[in-house]
Protein backbone atom coordinates (compact mmCIF):
# COMPACT_ATOMS: atom_id res chain seq x y z
CA UNK A 1 0.00 0.00 0.00
CA UNK A 2 2.86 2.33 0.87
CA UNK A 3 4.53 1.55 -2.44
CA UNK A 4 1.39 2.50 -4.36
CA UNK A 5 1.05 5.80 -2.43
CA UNK A 6 4.71 6.69 -2.99
CA UNK A 7 4.44 5.68 -6.64
CA UNK A 8 1.36 7.85 -7.07
CA UNK A 9 3.06 10.86 -5.46
CA UNK A 10 6.23 10.41 -7.53
CA UNK A 11 4.17 9.95 -10.69
CA UNK A 12 2.17 13.10 -9.94
CA UNK A 13 5.42 15.04 -9.38
CA UNK A 14 6.91 13.82 -12.65
CA UNK A 15 3.72 14.65 -14.58
CA UNK A 16 3.53 18.05 -12.82
CA UNK A 17 7.09 18.96 -13.69
CA UNK A 18 6.74 17.65 -17.24
CA UNK A 19 3.61 19.73 -17.81
CA UNK A 20 4.58 22.67 -15.62
CA UNK A 21 7.83 23.51 -17.35
CA UNK A 22 6.39 24.03 -20.86
CA UNK A 23 3.36 25.80 -19.40
CA UNK A 24 5.60 28.19 -17.45
CA UNK A 25 7.51 29.06 -20.63
CA UNK A 26 4.23 29.62 -22.47
CA UNK A 27 2.87 31.85 -19.68
CA UNK A 28 6.10 33.83 -19.43
CA UNK A 29 6.01 34.51 -23.19
CA UNK A 30 2.41 35.70 -22.90
CA UNK A 31 3.40 38.00 -20.02
CA UNK A 32 6.37 39.34 -22.00
CA UNK A 33 4.08 40.07 -24.95
CA UNK A 34 1.64 41.82 -22.63
CA UNK A 35 4.39 43.94 -21.07
CA UNK A 36 5.97 44.80 -24.41
CA UNK A 37 4.85 48.43 -24.02
CA UNK A 38 7.82 48.95 -21.71
CA UNK A 39 10.73 50.76 -23.39
CA UNK A 40 13.24 48.50 -25.05
CA UNK A 41 15.36 51.10 -26.81
CA UNK A 42 19.06 51.26 -26.11
CA UNK A 43 21.17 54.41 -26.15
CA UNK A 44 24.77 54.83 -27.26
CA UNK A 45 25.34 57.01 -24.22
CA UNK A 46 23.16 57.23 -21.12
CA UNK A 47 20.53 59.94 -20.97
CA UNK A 48 21.31 62.85 -18.65
CA UNK A 49 20.25 62.56 -15.03
CA UNK A 50 18.45 65.85 -14.50
CA UNK A 51 17.73 65.44 -10.80
CA UNK A 52 20.69 67.45 -9.54
CA UNK A 53 19.99 70.39 -11.86
CA UNK A 54 16.29 70.35 -11.01
CA UNK A 55 17.08 70.29 -7.30
CA UNK A 56 19.45 73.22 -7.67
CA UNK A 57 16.77 75.19 -9.52
CA UNK A 58 14.09 74.35 -6.94
CA UNK A 59 16.40 75.53 -4.17
CA UNK A 60 17.03 78.87 -5.88
CA UNK A 61 20.53 78.12 -7.15
CA UNK A 62 19.60 79.23 -10.65
CA UNK A 63 23.09 79.87 -12.05
CA UNK A 64 24.34 76.50 -10.84
CA UNK A 65 21.27 74.77 -12.32
CA UNK A 66 21.79 76.53 -15.66
CA UNK A 67 25.43 75.40 -15.60
CA UNK A 68 24.36 71.80 -15.01
CA UNK A 69 21.87 71.93 -17.87
CA UNK A 70 24.51 73.50 -20.14
CA UNK A 71 26.98 70.72 -19.31
CA UNK A 72 24.33 68.12 -20.14
CA UNK A 73 23.63 69.95 -23.39
CA UNK A 74 27.24 69.51 -24.49
CA UNK A 75 26.79 65.73 -24.42
CA UNK A 76 23.13 65.69 -25.53
CA UNK A 77 22.53 68.60 -27.94
CA UNK A 78 19.46 66.81 -29.37
CA UNK A 79 17.59 66.68 -26.01
CA UNK A 80 14.63 69.02 -26.28
CA UNK A 81 13.89 68.72 -22.55
CA UNK A 82 17.18 70.42 -21.74
CA UNK A 83 16.30 73.37 -23.95
CA UNK A 84 12.90 73.69 -22.28
CA UNK A 85 14.47 73.70 -18.80
CA UNK A 86 17.08 76.24 -19.86
CA UNK A 87 14.43 78.51 -21.40
CA UNK A 88 12.44 78.35 -18.16
CA UNK A 89 15.50 79.50 -16.22
CA UNK A 90 16.64 82.13 -18.73
CA UNK A 91 13.22 83.67 -19.36
CA UNK A 92 12.13 83.11 -15.78
CA UNK A 93 14.30 83.82 -12.75
CA UNK A 94 17.36 84.94 -14.76
CA UNK A 95 15.23 87.31 -16.89
CA UNK A 96 17.88 87.36 -19.62
CA UNK A 97 16.39 87.84 -23.13
CA UNK A 98 19.84 87.52 -24.75
CA UNK A 99 20.35 84.13 -23.15
CA UNK A 100 16.86 83.06 -24.30
CA UNK A 101 17.73 84.03 -27.89
CA UNK A 102 20.99 82.12 -27.64
CA UNK A 103 19.19 78.99 -26.40
CA UNK A 104 16.60 79.25 -29.18
CA UNK A 105 19.31 79.64 -31.84
CA UNK A 106 21.18 76.60 -30.56
CA UNK A 107 17.96 74.59 -30.40
CA UNK A 108 17.12 75.50 -33.97
CA UNK A 109 20.39 74.00 -35.15
CA UNK A 110 20.26 70.92 -32.94
CA UNK A 111 16.66 69.72 -32.67
CA UNK A 112 15.45 67.24 -35.25
CA UNK A 113 11.87 68.49 -35.67
CA UNK A 114 10.80 72.03 -36.49
CA UNK A 115 7.68 71.48 -34.38
CA UNK A 116 9.92 71.08 -31.31
CA UNK A 117 11.61 74.40 -32.07
CA UNK A 118 8.23 76.10 -32.49
CA UNK A 119 7.01 74.61 -29.21
CA UNK A 120 10.17 75.87 -27.52
CA UNK A 121 9.63 79.38 -28.95
CA UNK A 122 6.04 79.36 -27.69
CA UNK A 123 7.20 78.15 -24.28
CA UNK A 124 9.77 80.94 -24.08
CA UNK A 125 7.14 83.51 -25.12
CA UNK A 126 4.73 82.25 -22.45
CA UNK A 127 7.37 82.51 -19.72
CA UNK A 128 8.49 85.98 -20.86
CA UNK A 129 4.87 87.23 -20.92
CA UNK A 130 4.28 85.68 -17.47
CA UNK A 131 1.55 83.41 -18.81
CA UNK A 132 3.64 80.58 -17.41
CA UNK A 133 5.61 81.16 -14.22
CA UNK A 134 8.16 78.42 -13.53
CA UNK A 135 9.73 78.26 -10.08
CA UNK A 136 7.08 80.64 -8.77
CA UNK A 137 7.90 79.65 -5.18
CA UNK A 138 11.20 81.57 -5.51
CA UNK A 139 9.24 84.85 -5.77
CA UNK A 140 11.35 86.01 -8.70
CA UNK A 141 8.57 88.10 -10.23
CA UNK A 142 5.64 90.12 -9.05
CA UNK A 143 3.20 87.44 -10.05
CA UNK A 144 -0.46 88.34 -10.07
CA UNK A 145 -2.25 86.72 -7.18
CA UNK A 146 -5.16 84.64 -8.40
CA UNK A 147 -8.31 84.92 -6.34
CA UNK A 148 -9.40 81.42 -5.41
CA UNK A 149 -13.06 80.96 -4.48
CA UNK A 150 -13.89 79.41 -1.14
CA UNK A 151 -15.52 76.01 -1.46
CA UNK A 152 -18.42 75.30 0.84
CA UNK A 153 -18.10 71.94 2.56
CA UNK A 154 -21.42 70.15 3.09
CA UNK A 155 -22.24 69.58 6.75
CA UNK A 156 -22.40 65.82 6.29
CA UNK A 157 -18.72 65.74 5.22
CA UNK A 158 -17.32 68.01 7.92
CA UNK A 159 -14.99 66.12 10.22
CA UNK A 160 -14.92 63.02 8.04
CA UNK A 161 -12.26 63.95 5.49
CA UNK A 162 -11.09 67.37 6.64
CA UNK A 163 -10.54 68.95 10.04
CA UNK A 164 -13.53 70.48 11.83
CA UNK A 165 -12.03 73.97 11.47
CA UNK A 166 -12.51 74.04 7.71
Amino acid sequence: MLVIAVGTVVGALIVGIACGLPVSFWISQKMADFLSFLPTEKFRKPTPQLGKAATLAMNGKIYEAAGEYESFLQDHPESKELYFYLVELAAGPLEDPGYVRNILERAEGALEYQSDVEALREHARAVQKRELIPLKHLNWCSCPQVERPQVAVPEILKGRFIPESA
